[in-house]
């Protein structure tokens, strides 16, 4: 009899040592809205794009409206830049972003603030009629610091006092050292955040191997992501540029270049897989490049975005959030395969 019973007991002591394991095992099924970011002066939707926003069921679009930064005419910090927008896709979740230069935000004066939140919110509601939007929410990109925190998150608290934002919901960009570094940061007063898993290295060092994505950085920047009091959206990128350099020092972005054209020997010397020195003075794909130039070319590998987005999936708490991709690019996605890009949204 007292076999009997020990044999029952171990029993069902495997059974619920099962049960809690499987249980441990089972992922929480969550709420994925898929979308992508478009960062162009004209926002017009070819076919190919469109093709591509129902092929991998994208249901938002987060449009650049604009920019805020210096006039340097009248030295004020104004909205400046704005697409011309003209989207036909109805059943795109359609939601306005501007970005605010770090410069601007560095240098616009306290007293300044509820006229610029009035100038922001006055061509957000031009633009939105303008284009047949009535947007559900509104993004804010600033990529804030210490220093310039107070003025940001001042400037969130006026834009939610307008009258056009009143049933939107006010989400802002968040990057990995405003996680990492959170008590420093400060929380933006928000409704939601979007989690910037990009741009995360030195652009302007020239030591710097690939500022766009560097997964093991990313990872240190995250550990403490379960614990962001904001609900976070997720963005992550499928794009590349390349980097000029001239004496070591930063000079700026060569866009929409593949890394195939960085192969011309009459025009570039290949130092690594991914940096060249330009060998002449030349007039190329609308730059002016001289001899001596360094060239450093950075993309966003299939597989570091994968494992990056796997890590942000096991560690961001939310039941429901939106994943985006930037940005909506022929010339960016053509570096991917269907599978790929696929993956990259599977991953939450």
């Amino acid at each position: 009899m007292l076999l009997r019973h020990k044999a029952l007991f171990q029993t069902c002591l495997l059974l619920l040592l099962y049960g809690l394991f499987a249980l441990a095992c089972t992922r929480h099924e969550r709420q994925v809205r898929r979308g992508m970011y478009y960062w162009k002066t004209n926002v017009t939707l070819s076919r190919e794009e469109q093709a591509f926003l129902k092929q991998y069921h994208c249901q938002e679009l987060y449009v650049r409206f604009f920019d805020v930064d210096l006039d340097p005419n009248t030295g004020r910090i104004v909205p400046v830049a704005p697409a011309r927008i003209d989207i036909t896709d109805t059943a795109l979740n359609i939601v306005p972003v501007v970005f605010i230069t770090p410069s601007a935000i560095a240098q616009l004066d306290p007293k300044d603030i509820a006229v610029l939140a009035q100038n922001i919110t006055g061509l957000l509601q031009r633009k939105c009629t303008e284009a047949g939007i009535v947007p559900k929410e509104i993004q804010i990109d600033c990529d804030w610091t210490v220093t310039t925190r107070e003025t940001y998150f001042n400037l969130l608290h006026h834009l939610k006092q307008e009258a056009f934002f009143t049933g939107k919901k006010l989400s802002v960009t968040i990057r990995l050292h405003q996680v990492k570094y959170i008590v420093k940061s400060g929380i933006p007063p928000a409704d939601k955040g979007l989690l910037m898993c990009y741009n995360m290295g030195r652009l302007r060092n020239i030591k710097e191997e690939n500022s766009i994505l560097n997964v093991a950085a990313a990872q240190q920047y995250l550990d403490n992501l379960e614990h962001y009091p904001l609900p976070l959206d997720v963005a992550l990128p499928v794009f590349h540029w390349s980097v000029l350099f001239e004496k070591e020092q930063y000079k700026g972005i060569l866009r929409d270049i593949d890394i195939d054209r960085l192969q011309d020997k009459s025009l570039f010397q290949p130092q690594t897989a991914h940096t060249f020195t330009v060998v002449k003075d030349t007039f190329w794909n609308g730059f002016e490049l001289k001899k001596g130039q360094w060239i450093r070319y950075e993309n966003s590998p299939a597989e570091d975005v994968q494992k990056l987005a796997t890590f942000v999936a096991e560690h961001i708490p939310n039941d429901s959030l939106k994943v985006l991709l930037y940005h909506l690019d022929q010339q960016n996605l053509k570096n991917y395969t269907p599978d790929e890009l696929e993956k990259i949204f599977t991953r939450f």
